[in-house]
């Protein structure tokens, strides 16, 4: 019999900062160039120690939205929810700040578990292209390639507040 491994209980304190910690984490991530100027940074702490970090930015598009444009959980703190947990906590902060939508993108697989959040709703998923460069549709998802990585998005679903 398999037992399901259960993850410890994690106390994270976030805080918005500034592009210098990016430092610390930039080597752990496959787009480690600078930040764009505008974003909004964060960084996780698990006893007082940097152990992840979110990079957002502002869609300067018609359409008004929010995306995270780095996500990184240094590898000692990895697979025990801090990303999924920063993440979430960011789609949050700033849904009830700005009432906009909140996009992650991402070509990494631990994410493809957010497919069982009541959070997040899965986008788009896939690597295909048609033969004439077209993105084509399958089960509802459309299918899109980054530089050959597989990527899928998640579109965060707001939680409502009740009222006691």
């Amino acid at each position: 019999m398999i037992k399901k491994r259960t993850k410890p209980a994690i106390n994270l304190t976030i805080h918005e900062c500034t592009r210098s910690i990016w430092s610390i984490f930039r080597n752990y991530h496959y787009l480690n160039t600078n930040l764009v100027t505008s974003n909004k940074n964060f960084v996780a702490l698990y006893n007082d120690k940097p152990v992840a970090f979110i990079s957002i930015g502002r869609s300067q598009y018609k359409y008004k939205y929010w995306q995270v444009s780095r996500l990184v959980v240094l590898p000692d703190y990895q697979g025990v929810g801090i990303g999924s947990k920063l993440l979430t906590w960011a789609a949050q902060y700033f849904y009830e700040k700005t009432h906009l939508s909140f996009f992650i993108v991402s070509s990494n697989p631990q994410l493809l578990h957010l497919r069982k959040s009541p959070n997040w709703i899965l986008k788009r998923a896939g690597h295909s292209i048609n033969k004439n460069n077209r993105f084509r549709r399958e089960k509802n998802l459309i299918n899109s390639s980054s530089q050959n990585r597989l990527t899928f998005s998640f579109k965060y679903k707001p939680q409502t507040r009740k009222n006691c």
